[in-house]
């Protein structure tokens, strides 16, 4: 199940005793829980019978006895139990025993980081009652989508300019709560009127509406070391960016040395640039010499061989 088929069942009125709870996306399961807690329970009744519970200091046995109990004022129990993957063989049947005979008066969430469910677990998919909710850390595009129209909706229905759907998408593959934030800060600085432009998420979040590898390989060449740390950290939660970014960085030092040394011969400029295979655009042209006239070649050579040792280990070692 996604989570998009899990709202549409709460809105209904429907919730399975026992739900896991699969992945590191927690924008999904807070904004679930708290639905779960609309739905469950009237006025303060919630402060009663919600439960926030860790595998890290609480043993299985003592969530299934909670689970169990009566709610107050007859109400239904929500047990939130995080971190079940730290749980060993022994202490997960215990859950899968309960799985099996559940107290419908009881919603009992079970929850991990990992994208999978425990192996210790993983008999509990047979179980009729349980259901499994994939909110994994990397939102698929229609997900995605969805996700902006439903926030869209949410902060007065909202609208977006052609396109910028597309680079909100690109920026926050696999964060929707920084996604959601950054639709919200928008929205503030458009004082909520359509559409929210470019111009609104680049006032907001300058270096996440920009960020991508050619904005890290200026930062890093220009020497802005805050800036390059927090486009780096940005860019390296998704693994996939890595190699290619390396990459990059190889490619333009290669670039950049060549054009050096191919000056210091006092090779004309066009030469250079066809030979460097520098974009036609004028734009390009002058980034590229302006980064080449703000770098030593001392330094160059510095950077490009840490460049070059990272890029060695990444293939060898693959860490």
């Amino acid at each position: 199940m996604r989570p998009k088929e899990f709202g549409q069942m709460i809105k209904k009125g429907e919730c399975p005793p026992v739900v896991f709870f699969l992945g590191d996306e927690d924008y999904w399961k807070g904004l679930y829980i708290r639905t779960l807690c609309s739905r469950l329970f009237k006025n303060n009744e919630s402060t009663l019978n919600f439960f926030v519970l860790s595998a890290s200091n609480i043993p299985p046995p003592e969530v299934t006895d909670q689970a169990n109990e009566l709610g107050f004022f007859g109400s239904k129990r929500l047990i939130h139990y995080k971190h079940i993957d730290e749980l060993d063989s022994e202490e997960a049947q215990c859950l899968v025993r309960y799985v099996k005979s559940p107290n419908p008066d009881t919603v009992l969430i079970l929850d991990t980081d990992e994208p999978e469910l425990p192996k210790s677990m993983s008999l509990v998919t047979e179980i009729p009652v349980a259901e499994v909710l994939f909110i994994i850390g990397k939102n698929n595009r229609a997900e995605l989508k969805d996700f902006i129209a439903f926030r869209l909706r949410e902060l007065g229905n909202l609208t977006l300019e052609r396109g910028l759907e597309e680079d909100l998408m690109e920026a926050f593959p696999a964060n929707l709560r920084l996604l959601s934030s950054n639709l919200e800060k928008m929205a503030a600085h458009r004082n909520y009127l359509s559409p929210l432009t470019r111009k609104d998420f680049l006032v907001v979040s300058p270096l996440l509406g920009e960020i991508n590898n050619f904005v890290f390989l200026d930062a890093v060449v220009e020497k802005k070391l805050s800036a390059a740390l927090q486009i780096k950290t940005h860019l390296s939660r998704n693994k996939e960016l890595v190699f290619p970014l390396v990459g990059l960085l190889r490619s333009q030092f290669e670039k950049l040395l060549t054009a050096k040394e191919m000056k210091k011969q006092q090779m004309a400029s066009k030469e250079i640039e066809s030979r460097c295979r520098i974009s036609v655009n004028s734009w390009a042209r002058e980034k590229f010499w302006r980064q080449c006239d703000h770098l030593s070649e001392e330094e160059l050579n510095r950077k490009y061989s840490l460049i070059a040792q990272c890029d060695y280990q990444l293939k060898t070692s693959g860490i």
